[in-house]
């Protein structure tokens, strides 16, 4: 079982996360029905995507809107999502590629000017925001994981009275002006390390697949023309766009609203892998400092061997609906015995 630590940096708390059962709120024919489906939103200025599922007995008010990271579809995160589901909560994925266009929007272009917002940024957010208003939700949970946590963080700073909690996992924005290349190669260092670990199957198979594809009639020079077309847009827009966003200006905010509006508060969780090349868990630690508080309510560390960018996605399925349900427990002897007294 993977431990998890509640602000342990800031030698505060460990929480204990005993295995507890999920009561199953939706059947396993029924859950891979409606997760296999896409539902697509035609609008004006853009399209999106996104998966809806909806258990057959529902415990929570408010759905879960999980933005994904950086090219990484609903499958990445199934296991995740179907633990959600499984304890009643209502979930909806999406990962908005070029999203919705807002330039000529006055709201969006206050934002960008606010923090300082790319275009591709506001665009994402526009399209997560477009989704809730045509599923008719006021009130939701946000989780986002990586280039994810950007998008979740604006939305929310966008409309602090309609969140309740929003979880950051291993959020990008906090390597502001980094360069492509920087990320590149970090990227390439999580990617090279996932493919030595042990249980990792998942993205051997993905790979193997993906070899596969390519003796396969369904690759042609058209679509592989498409492939390389988005390729390129990605690196030239997508990337700068993520390396160009800080969210420490932007949490604060979420902050402040609290602070003024206790009634309508949003309790900001971020969670980080500690093997995590990418986005290590001491960046977070040297960007957020000792006044963290200022900008989340809670930080802890998926400590695991096999833990990586992706783990909360993959290895760590219950993690989520914990944080959501605000599961953990301190208990100072196991700390003590854990980690050595203070």
């Amino acid at each position: 079982m993977p431990e998890f630590i509640y602000n342990y940096y800031m030698n505060e708390s460990f929480p204990n996360t005993p295995e507890q059962k999920v009561e199953n709120c939706i059947s396993q024919e029924e859950f891979d029905r409606q997760f296999t489906k896409d539902n697509l939103l035609l609008l004006e200025k853009g399209e999106v995507t996104y998966t809806k599922v909806t258990p057959e007995v529902i415990k929570y008010d408010e759905p879960v809107l999980y933005i994904g990271g950086f090219s990484q579809g609903k499958e990445t995160y199934r296991g995740e999502l179907q633990d959600l589901v499984e304890s009643g909560r209502e979930v909806i994925f999406t990962n908005p590629i070029k999203g919705v266009d807002v330039t000529e929007s006055d709201e969006y272009n206050l934002l960008k000017e606010q923090y300082n917002l790319p275009d591709i940024i506001l665009a994402k957010v526009s399209a997560a925001e477009e989704i809730l208003l045509a599923e008719g939700v006021e009130q939701a949970e946000l989780v986002g994981h990586s280039q994810g946590g950007i998008i979740t963080t604006v939305l929310t700073a966008k409309n602090p009275e309609r969140v309740d909690n929003l979880v950051l996992n291993s959020p990008a924005g906090f390597v502001t002006g980094k360069s492509r290349t920087w990320l590149a190669l970090r990227f390439g260092h999580q990617l090279i390390s996932n493919l030595f670990r042990k249980k990792d199957e998942y993205l051997k198979s993905n790979i193997k697949r993906a070899g596969q594809s390519f003796g396969s009639e369904a690759i042609n020079r058209d679509n592989m023309e498409s492939i390389f077309a988005t390729i390129f847009w990605r690196l030239k827009v997508e990337v700068p766009g993520i390396s160009n966003v800080d969210l420490l200006p932007i949490l604060k905010s979420i902050q402040d609203h609290n602070d003024a509006h206790p009634d309508e508060s949003t309790s900001v969780s971020m969670v980080m892998a500690n093997e995590d090349k990418l986005y290590p868990p001491e960046m977070y630690q040297e960007q957020l400092g000792e006044d963290y508080d200022d900008f989340v309510n809670s930080f802890m560390s998926y400590r695991d061997e096999e833990a990586s960018h992706t783990a909360a996605g993959i290895e760590a399925h219950g993690l989520l609906r914990q944080i959501l349900n605000k599961e953990f427990t301190f208990d100072r002897e196991e700390f003590e015995k854990t980690f050595g007294s203070e």
